[in-house]
């Protein structure tokens, strides 16, 4: 837990000080992506990528944020109104049926499954992202950055199980295809055909599942109005309530906690630019001392200069019998297999590496 609190907050920093960038170059004229602490991308080395993100970032991401807000809050009303009426058969209120209607009289099949495809990805997409932010006991939540318990992938893999079904069969009964649901004969789905029909009980089947997603019109009055949030805060659970002085406290403990590692990175990279001064500075003398120090004719071979000078070394050394001794001796006459008195160690042989 401690490791995955840690991981979120450092995620949650670098989306803070994302934004503040992004924020910054909303007015800037240069046109010209510029990050506060610049962390090159792989396209970067292959050419300038700035001005694409300019255009991204600040010009096309908010216009598509804008246009998916508009779209889905049409959605968003079509499902709430589908919701409230689809159990009407006479005259169809459902918007989801009036639409497979008018497509079923044009046999055009195709049209048909469009609108359901992207009916019920919709449909899937709100219960989805819903679940998974639900948090129980702050234990079983999904975190990201694959920091996610395997007890949480399981209880979370549970309710995906369990709701999926429920959601496809709710999403006949929008488009009056559920014969229990319109209470009229029609040709049976294969899906109800395998899955069945919430009949099994009796106070469900007389009428439960049809009038029970009415509630969801109270249920989007509540979300609007934070009236859980509020419930839960009363109750002791800290929850984020705009006129709540705890949560103002918090606000401003994080926006301290942005400015501590914002000044952390900078005190970082002045202190990286300060030692690569400092290198570039102390580099020039040491090459100067190794010209000095090594012979203009083995400038060029290094290697041969280094073993040229440790050749003697090698010949003071020999510690051989007595018989090697007079052997050597024969056929280097001049050398001398011990050292004498006056012989020193040489120094600084590897300054030059």
């Amino acid at each position: 837990m401690y490791h995955r609190t840690e991981t979120q907050g450092s995620l949650m920093l670098e989306k803070a000080i994302f934004l503040e960038d992004i924020n910054s170059n909303m007015t800037s004229r240069e046109r010209k992506f510029k990050k506060m602490f610049n962390k090159p991308s792989k396209l970067n080395s292959y050419a300038d990528t700035s001005t694409i993100e300019w255009y991204w970032w600040c010009r096309l991401h908010p216009m598509m944020l804008q246009v998916l807000s508009v779209i889905t809050g049409i959605l968003s009303v079509v499902i709430v109104w589908s919701e409230m009426t689809f159990f009407k058969k006479q005259p169809v209120l459902s918007i989801f049926a009036l639409m497979v209607n008018m497509a079923k009289q044009n046999n055009d099949y195709v049209m048909i499954q469009v609108l359901s495809t992207l009916s019920i990805a919709y449909l899937a997409y709100c219960t989805y992202s819903t679940i998974f932010k639900i948090k129980l006991l702050n234990i079983y939540y999904l975190a990201p950055n694959h920091q996610t318990t395997e007890s949480s992938l399981i209880f979370f893999g549970l309710l995906l199980s369990r709701l999926t079904s429920p959601m496809c069969l709710n999403f006949l009964g929008l488009i009056h295809m559920d014969s229990h649901v319109i209470k009229s004969r029609i040709l049976e789905t294969d899906y109800t055909q395998i899955m069945g029909h919430m009949d099994v009980i009796t106070i469900i089947s007389d009428g439960f599942n049809v009038y029970f997603p009415t509630l969801i019109l109270a249920v989007c009055l509540a979300t609007y109005f934070n009236v859980g949030t509020r419930i839960l805060s009363i109750l002791g659970f800290p929850q984020f309530l705009e006129d709540d002085d705890l949560v103002t406290d918090y606000i401003q403990e994080g926006r301290l906690l942005v400015v501590r590692e914002k000044e952390r990175r900078e005190r970082k990279i002045r202190g990286n630019e300060m030692r690569r001064k400092y290198r570039e500075r102390s580099l020039p003398n040491a090459n100067e001392e190794v010209e000095e120090r090594v012979p203009p004719s083995r400038k060029d071979n290094m290697k041969s200069y280094l073993l040229d000078n440790a050749d003697p070394i090698d010949r003071s050394y020999h510690s051989y019998s007595t018989n090697d001794t007079h052997e050597v001796e024969r056929q280097l006459p001049n050398v001398s297999t011990r050292p004498n008195s006056t012989w020193e160690p040489p120094r600084n042989i590897f300054s030059d590496l």
